[in-house]
C-alpha cells in the first residue's frame, strides 16, 4: 500500500514535469527541479517509516481497507493535487498560445488527464481518504485511466505527438528486459542465474544505445525536416519577390517607352531638319542623345521582354518570314550608328539561296538587333560581319555576327548567356551594360527551337556569335 501511495506521487510529478518541458523541450528552472524531485523524494521517505500515513491495512472480501495517518494524508494529498492541478494550469496556459499540430497535441493531452485524473483523484484519492474511509471502488481508478491511453494514443497516431519509431524501440527493449529479467529470478541454478544476469546486463547496456542512436537519428530527421521546411517557406518568399521585381521591371519599362519614343522622335526629326537648321556643334550634341536614346531603348526592351519571359505572358506571332531580308533590314538601320563609330559593317550570304523559316519577326528583329549592338559596343576599331548560311542537308539557317573586339576567354564563354553576366574586359570597355542582352536572345531563340552559341580565340582576338534555327523545307 505504501509502494501504491508512492507511485500515485510519482506520476503526480511526472506529469508536471511533462507540463513543463512539452512541446518546447526547454529544461525546468533549478526551483522547479527541487520542487519536482525533494518533495516526492522526501515523503517517499517517510512513506517507509513504520505506521507512517498508512497505520493498518484490513481485509475485506471485497479488497482491502488502509487507516490512514490524518496529517501525514493531508500533507500527501495537497502535494499530490499541487502537482496534478498546477500541471493543468500550465499546460492550459500552453494551449490557449498554441496553433496547429501543437494545439491538437496540447488539447487530447489536456482532456485525457483532466478526465482520467479526475476519477483517479475522486475514486483512489478522495472516497478513501481520512474523511471518508471508503476503499469499495478504489478499483475503478485504473480502468479511468485508459482514457488518458486512448487520447494519448490518438495524438500519437494522428498528430505525432511522440515518434512511433522511439516508442517501439522501447517497447521492444523493455519487454525484452522484463524477459531476461524474470527468467533471472526464476532461474533455480546458480548458474543459469549467473548467465541470465549476465545476458541481461548485456542487454541492456546494447538496449540503452540502440534506445539512444534510435532517439538521435529521428532528432536529426526532423532537424532535417525543420530545415527543409525553412528552406521551402525561404524559397516561396524569394519566388513571390521575384514575381514582384518581374512586375516593376514590366511597369517600369513600360513607363520609359513613351518617354523614349518622344526622345527619338524628336532627335530624329532635329536632324532631319524638320524645325529648321541648326548648327554642327547642336547637331553633334543631339547625334549624341539619339544614339543613347537608341541604346536605352533596347536596354528597355530587353528589361521587358525578361519580365515577360518570367511571368510567362511572351507571346509569340509565328509566320513565314524571309530572314534574308529581316537581318538585311536590321543592319541597314544600324549601319549609320556603326559606321559613325568608324567601324565598317557588311552582310555576307548565297544570293541563291533561300532563306525562309517558320518565325516571331518581332523577337528574330530583336535577336539580330541585340547581337549586331553587342558587337558595336565591343569592338573599338576593325569591322562587324553579318553572314547566312544555309545548311541543307539538315534543313537549318545558320546567323552569325564575327567583331574584331575584346574577345573573351574560355572561363567567360561557359557562362557568356547567363543573366546579369559580364566579362572582367567588357566592364572596361562598357560601363553602361545590363548583361542581359544575350540572356533575352538565348531565350528567345530556344523558343523558336533554336541553338546559340559563340566562338572566340581569347581576349583581344574577337569574337563570333551564332544562332541557327530550323529552315523551312
Amino acid at each position: 500500500m505504501k509502494l501504491a501511495y508512492f507511485s500515485a506521487l510519482l506520476i503526480a510529478a511526472g506529469y508536471y514535469y511533462f507540463s513543463i518541458v512539452f512541446p518546447e523541450n526547454y529544461p525546468p528552472s533549478r526551483a522547479q527541479k527541487l520542487y519536482i524531485i525533494l518533495l516526492p523524494v522526501s515523503v517517499s521517505v517517510l512513506l517507509f517509516f513504520p505506521h507512517f500515513l498508512t497505520r493498518e491495512v484490513i481485509v475485506y472480501p471485497w479488497g482491502k481497507s488502509v487507516i490512514l495517518g490524518s496529517l501525514e494524508y493531508l500533507v500527501f494529498f495537497v502535494l499530490f493535487l499541487g502537482f496534478f492541478i498546477g500541471g493543468i494550469v500550465r499546460q492550459r496556459r500552453k494551449l490557449k498560445k498554441a496553433t496547429g499540430v501543437i494545439h491538437a497535441q496540447l488539447f487530447y493531452i489536456l482532456a485525457g488527464v483532466i478526465m482520467a485524473g479526475s476519477f483517479g483523484v475522486i475514486f483512489n484519492l478522495f472516497l478513501p481518504s481520512i474523511f471518508f474511509q471508503n476503499f469499495q471502488y478504489i478499483w475503478l481508478g485504473p480502468i479511468f485511466t485508459s482514457i488518458l491511453v486512448f487520447t494519448t494514443t490518438y495524438a500519437i497516431l494522428e498528430h505525432h505527438l511522440f515518434n512511433v519509431k522511439i516508442i517501439v524501440t522501447e517497447l521492444l527493449v523493455f519487454a525484452l528486459w522484463a524477459v531476461l529479467l524474470f527468467r533471472t529470478l526464476l532461474s533455480e541454478a546458480a548458474n543459469d542465474q549467473l548467465i541470465n544476469g549476465g545476458l541481461l546486463l548485456t542487454v541492456i547496456v546494447i538496449g540503452v544505445l540502440l534506445i539512444h542512436s534510435v532517439i538521435k537519428e529521428v532528432k536529426t530527421r526532423e532537424e532535417v525536416e525543420r530545415l527543409a521546411k525553412d528552406l521551402q517557406k525561404a524559397n516561396e518568399r524569394l519566388r513571390e519577390l521575384d514575381q514582384r521585381k518581374s512586375e516593376f521591371v514590366s511597369l517600369a519599362s513600360h513607363q520609359l517607352r513613351s518617354p523614349l519614343t518622344a526622345i527619338k522622335g524628336y532627335s530624329s526629326m532635329l536632324l532631319e531638319g524638320s524645325f529648321g537648321e541648326i548648327s554642327v556643334k547642336v547637331k553633334g550634341a543631339i547625334v549624341r542623345v539619339f544614339l543613347s536614346s537608341n541604346r536605352l531603348a533596347l536596354i528597355v526592351e530587353d528589361f521587358l521582354t525578361i519580365s515577360r519571359i518570367e511571368q510567362g505572358k511572351l507571346k509569340y506571332n509565328f509566320a513565314s518570314i524571309d530572314f534574308k531580308d529581316l537581318v538585311r533590314t536590321v543592319v541597314e538601320e544600324m549601319r549609320p550608328t556603326v559606321e559613325k563609330k568608324g567601324l565598317a559593317i557588311s552582310f555576307v550570304f548565297d544570293e541563291k539561296a533561300l532563306y525562309q523559316i517558320t518565325a516571331d519577326s518581332g523577337k528574330i528583329a530583336q535577336v539580330v538587333s541585340n547581337l549586331i549592338d553587342n558587337a558595336f559596343k565591343y569592338t573599338s576599331k576593325g569591322s562587324i560581319t553579318v553572314g547566312l548560311e544555309k545548311d541543307e542537308q539538315n534543313h537549318k539557317i545558320k546567323f552569325s555576327v564575327k567583331d574584331s573586339g575584346i574577345g573573351m576567354s574560355a572561363e567567360i564563354k561557359k557562362k557568356m548567356f547567363d543573366k546579369f553576366t559580364r566579362a572582367d574586359n567588357a566592364r572596361r570597355v562598357n560601363v553602361s551594360g545590363a548583361g542581359v542582352g544575350l540572356f533575352v536572345v538565348k531565350q528567345l531563340v530556344e523558343a523558336h527551337h533554336g541553338k546559340i552559341g559563340s566562338e572566340s580565340e581569347g581576349e583581344g582576338k574577337g569574337s563570333t556569335f551564332y544562332v541557327e534555327l530550323p529552315a523551312e523545307e
